[in-house]
């Protein structure tokens, strides 16, 4: 897209809850000079549903992403298509309300033909490039519950 002379903007999501990440979204946005068009993949078609209303939105790319109705939750908008992930309760919620994949679940479900070694040390370099929260004991996305 740049190559073509588009402007191209990247956010990036604190993860922290949903509305933060639409603050940071709604922040970006407020920056453009002229329309923009917002483009996610997954859990980012949520955020840019919410922060998609601003007056120089052009459009919204959903690109194998969430896309709730108004008013439905994140949580809400995968209920009807539970995953083999989410129905072996494999993610476990955090007593601060944040999610968990424990080491074991991970390379299960994640990454099944991929070394544990590998993987911890790919998640601390993540964490290190994007503020992803790891710990030995488990992975953390860091993405508050709805």
């Amino acid at each position: 897209m740049i190559k073509d002379g588009y402007h191209v903007s990247v956010v990036q999501e604190p993860l922290s809850s949903l509305n933060d990440d639409v603050a940071a979204t709604q922040r970006v946005i407020a920056l453009q000079e002229g329309p923009c068009i917002l483009v996610s993949h997954s859990y980012g078609g949520t955020v840019i549903t919410e922060a998609g209303t601003a007056s120089n939105v052009a459009g919204l790319v959903y690109i194998a992403s969430h896309e709730p109705d108004t008013g439905e939750t994140e949580a809400g908008n995968g209920k009807p298509y539970p995953t083999p992930l989410s129905k072996a309760q494999a993610i476990q919620k955090t007593p601060d309300g944040f999610t968990s994949l424990g080491r074991d679940s991970y390379t299960e479900w994640l990454a099944p033909l991929t070394s544990t070694t590998w993987l911890w040390a790919r998640a601390a370099y993540m964490r290190s490039r994007s503020g992803l929260m790891i710990s030995s004991a488990s992975a953390t996305s860091g993405r508050g519950a709805d």
